[in-house]
């Protein structure tokens, strides 16, 4: 006969392995469920000084993306790559499925930033503002954008996403690579803008096309880009559009040199019409925080784009503390 103690670690054996047996059963559930049956995720409340992180979950191919997510302390050092992106339409989502407990249902270009980023070997850590925050909440929303202003800069790197390839982004992003090499050279930069201005109608009007394409993309009109690609120069972000990237800093730099050279009116002409909104940002980007002081960074949010008016004004109080 068995003792007491004996009954009890049986007892307490039976329990483990019965929750071993339903978390099994609950995972496998989710891989082979329709995303449509699954429940939505039911996010657990952050402590102070709290945020989230994604762990994007090895994948390859179209394999669905999973992802697992974690509390953290905002005030402590972390591991991740924080990713600035347009949420795009709302109307066409993809099921991002969360750890065992349930499905977000992320917009399309989340989706397809989340395939370009995930790796197939390792686990990559990641801010992602529409799963990191629920954005049921209200009250959390607050708390968490006025996070944003450490997220970002904390970030070991920022990702951002411009959207799929349309063809033109290769020849965009080696034509900017071309000019940021010759920034701080005069005679570099005078020979690429005779270029400009002496090159054939129809090289003209191919460069126009490639580079109009790329800063028509609705990512350079978003008034949220610029606090979160506003950081430490020493962590430039990285452009990823489709397959390709690029560096900010190549861009930056890159669209600094053709203003160096070429008018209002050659740059439109070469670099497409939207360059000229496009300038300003990139200008502001080179300052150092101490030089992006409130009162002079108003015009630089006027006319940028945002879901929600109050957005504009999140957004100006990240560039200003970031």
């Amino acid at each position: 006969m068995r003792t007491k103690s004996e009954y009890q670690t049986l007892e307490r054996t039976r329990k483990v392995v019965f929750g071993l047996k339903a978390s099994i059963y609950r995972k496998l559930k989710l891989q082979r469920a329709n995303p449509s049956d699954l429940p939505p995720y039911q996010y657990k409340k952050l402590e102070q000084n709290e945020f989230r992180l994604l762990v994007l979950l090895k994948g390859k191919g179209e394999e669905r993306i999973r992802v697992e997510i974690e509390h953290a302390n905002v005030i402590e050092e972390h591991h991740y790559a924080a990713l600035s992106y347009v949420w795009g339409d709302p109307n066409k989502c993809h099921p991002v499925i969360i750890g065992d407990e349930g499905v977000h249902w992320a917009t399309y270009n989340l989706w397809q930033a989340l395939k370009r980023i995930r790796a197939e070997d390792e686990d990559r850590v990641l801010w992602v503002d529409a799963i990191c925050i629920n954005q049921k909440d209200d009250k959390e929303k607050e708390q968490q954008i006025q996070f944003m202003s450490r997220i970002y800069p904390q970030a070991n790197r920022v990702l951002s996403w411009l959207g799929d390839d349309d063809g033109l982004v290769a020849e965009a992003f080696k034509e900017l690579r071309r000019w940021s090499l010759a920034y701080g050279d005069e005679d570099r930069t005078f020979q690429l803008g005779m270029e400009v201005r002496t090159q054939s109608g129809n090289r003209r009007l191919d460069q126009s096309v490639v580079l109009g394409a790329l800063f028509n993309r609705p990512y350079f009109r978003r008034a949220w880009c610029l606090p979160e690609v506003c950081t430490d120069s020493s962590k430039a972000p990285m452009l990823l559009c489709g397959a390709h990237e690029l560096s900010w800093t190549r861009l930056v730099l890159g669209v600094l040199a053709m203003a160096d050279v070429l008018t209002g009116d050659h740059i439109a002409m070469y670099a497409g019409a939207n360059i000229i909104y496009v300038l300003p940002m990139l200008s502001l980007c080179w300052k150092a925080p101490e030089q992006r002081l409130l009162s002079n960074l108003i015009p630089y949010m006027e006319d940028r784009e945002v879901t929600k008016p109050h957005d504009r004004i999140f957004a100006l109080l990240g560039l200003a503390q970031g």
